[in-house]
């Protein structure tokens, strides 16, 4: 993680606009592949919570839900901030992604743009 921040994920499978644990209980542990050290414990979802995400997915572009009622630039502003977000947190998103895939958090410290260094 860069140095200058500090990263507390969210815990769970995120359904219904929440983080909740997998109805199984389960968990998947992320390995690094550089060194196999384990990076985090994720849920690990099975078939009753995929139907659950999907049941949300599902209700929330029902008639009469908040999101369908959203207008295209409201969603648009929703999108945008989203884009920012992701903006602002590139290096922990990439530092992520950097010992998923077996490479140290330093080495995404000269990454900039989709070229991928």
């Amino acid at each position: 993680m860069p140095s200058h921040s500090k990263l507390t994920p969210p815990k769970g499978l995120f359904i219904n606009n929440e983080f909740v644990p997998a109805s199984s209980g389960e968990k998947i542990e992320t390995i690094n592949p550089y060194d196999e050290s384990v990076i985090a414990k994720v849920e690990a979802a099975g078939e009753k919570d995929v139907d659950a995400a999907v049941a949300a997915a599902r209700a929330a572009f029902k008639t009469g839900s908040e999101w369908r009622n959203l207008t295209p630039q409201e969603r648009g502003v929703l999108l945008w901030k989203l884009g920012d977000l992701c903006k602002r947190d590139e290096h922990i998103l990439a530092t992520i992604d950097a010992w998923d895939n077996g490479r140290s958090g330093l080495a995404v410290d000269g990454l900039s743009g989709s070229d991928g260094g």
